[in-house]
């Protein structure tokens, strides 16, 4: 039971923003799932934090920064029942080794520091022309 306290779920649309040719960032929603215990967002803490790995068929990151803004809720880094938090990746600076282009299939692992991890996998189209593109 306590495994699942913590988790998170997706809300919206997992967006990658590209240069053309390769995903420069990626833009997650999250919330609580019901009857979800509080996860800190914070990604300055040095324990007890959230902590996000990318994993593609070339390379494994398993400590990503990333950034928080709180959409809904009351302006702090710990995510509670009824907030909404957007999880920016800038993928250019914080993994430049990470080339994610056209039809890759790459993994996101958000992992609390307790209750499940949100794993998130998904392939990019065929073609990365468009500036955002909503991987949905």
């Amino acid at each position: 039971l306590q495994k699942t306290r913590g988790s998170m779920e997706l809300t919206g649309g997992i967006l990658a923003t590209s240069n053309g040719t390769q995903v420069t960032d990626f833009t997650i929603g999250v919330t609580l799932a019901a009857g979800g215990d509080n996860v800190n967002l914070d990604a300055t803490d040095t324990s007890n934090r959230t902590v996000i790995s990318y994993i593609d068929t070339a390379v494994t990151d398993n400590n990503i920064v990333y950034t928080t803004t709180e959409v809904v809720g009351d302006n702090d880094s710990l995510l509670e029942q009824g907030e909404l938090a957007q999880i920016d990746i800038d993928m250019a600076t914080e993994c430049p080794t990470c080339i994610v282009s056209e039809n890759d299939t790459f993994v996101l692992e958000v992992k609390p520091p307790s209750g499940s991890y949100l794993v998130i996998q998904r392939t990019l189209p065929a073609s990365m022309s468009q500036t955002v593109i909503n991987l949905n």
